[in-house]
């Protein structure tokens, strides 16, 4: 309906605009929700050579370029999360929780002086 309008030139007050038959959102391809494309689009950006599996915020950045459908961040996260190679290739950002270390207790006055940091209070 969109690309009917955009073709007729009843452009209005919309975002969408038309170019050779193909509709665009802010210069963008504008894919329908259940397009087949979709998955091609998710494949090429991801998969391929050219996407090497990077992460979800990562192919979304490159996916939202050029290509715009409803739902579209979610589909890609989703995608992304269920790669089996992304899945052993990403890695750790945290460093692994360990035991809490006692500490030695000191033998004299003012050997050892301890101090936790705790940073990242809420204001109240």
């Amino acid at each position: 309906m969109v690309l009917q309008q955009c073709q007729e030139g009843n452009k209005g007050v919309t975002p969408y605009s038309c170019r050779n038959g193909i509709l665009l959102l802010k210069n963008r391809v504008v894919i329908l929700r259940n397009s087949s494309l979709i998955s091609l689009v998710l494949q090429e950006y991801h998969d391929s050579s050219k996407g090497e599996h990077f992460g979800v915020a990562k192919t979304v950045e490159r996916i939202c370029t050029n290509f715009y459908w409803p739902d579209m961040q979610k589909h890609i996260r989703e995608y992304v999360l269920n790669c089996s190679i992304y899945q052993k290739a990403k890695s750790k950002t945290k460093l692994p929780i360990g035991l809490l270390q006692p500490l030695s207790v000191p033998s004299q006055i003012w050997e050892a002086i301890y101090m936790d940091g705790i940073t990242a209070l809420p204001l109240s």
